[in-house]
């Protein structure tokens, strides 16, 4: 908006527009702008999915250890407790 109104206000009365520019240089920029942020955005969610995998993972080997004490030993919520705080 600022150029706009530079070229429209400032340089056209004094008869000195703005150059042109090459579409070229955008382009390029552009592109390789774009692969950068999918790249980014790839390696970001595959980083969050790991961490997702390895959470899950946690969370039932937990549950897995909680209910082979329940079942050996049937009072078991003391060790249920000590699971949770870990």
């Amino acid at each position: 908006l600022g150029f706009v109104l530079l070229n429209d206000y400032v340089l056209a009365r004094m008869h000195a527009p703005l150059p042109d520019l090459d579409p070229l240089g955008h382009t390029v920029l552009g592109t390789a702008l774009s692969l950068l942020i999918v790249f980014r955005t790839n390696s970001s969610f595959a980083r969050y999915w790991e961490a997702r995998t390895l959470w899950g993972s946690v969370v039932n080997t937990s549950r897995n250890l909680a209910r082979n004490a329940a079942s050996q030993a049937p009072p078991a919520d003391e060790f249920g407790r000590l699971v949770i705080a870990y």
